[in-house]
């Protein structure tokens, strides 16, 4: 692991983030570590195949650090709490799940702040 968090790569960001236990599995994207295979033509709420609904690492990322910035909650509970957001919007749908989302996330930090961060994640579901 590199010896800076300047100099760390958005895995390295990531298995710190996630804990020993995600370090363990086979190096993918952990949006997709408990998705079960659906038949072809199964779609999601908003129409589009399933799997399209996963928010990015990235993305993920991203929220954390606004979030982080706007609280001194620790940091595996905050991306804990971002991981569990993403799995509300990707499985809610975006709309139903967007207040939901912003609610949870408005228990550590500033409603405004939760508005991004959640504005974030469902934007990057369409990408």
């Amino acid at each position: 692991m590199p010896d800076s968090a300047d100099d760390a790569t958005l895995s390295d960001k990531l298995a710190n983030l996630e804990g020993r236990a995600m370090r363990d599995l086979p190096d993918r994207d952990h949006s997709d570590r408990h998705h079960r295979p659906r038949p072809s033509g199964d779609r999601c709420r908003e129409g589009r195949r399933h799997g399209r609904c996963a928010i990015p690492s990235a993305a993920k990322l991203m929220a954390f650090e606004m979030l982080d910035a706007d609280t001194s909650t620790g940091e595996r509970r905050l991306f804990a709490m971002v991981d569990a957001v993403c799995c509300v919007l990707a499985h809610n749908g975006r709309y139903g799940g967007e207040e939901t989302a912003r609610l949870v996330l408005e228990t550590v930090v500033h409603p405004t702040v939760a508005k991004a961060a959640v504005r974030l994640l469902a934007d990057s579901m369409e990408s």
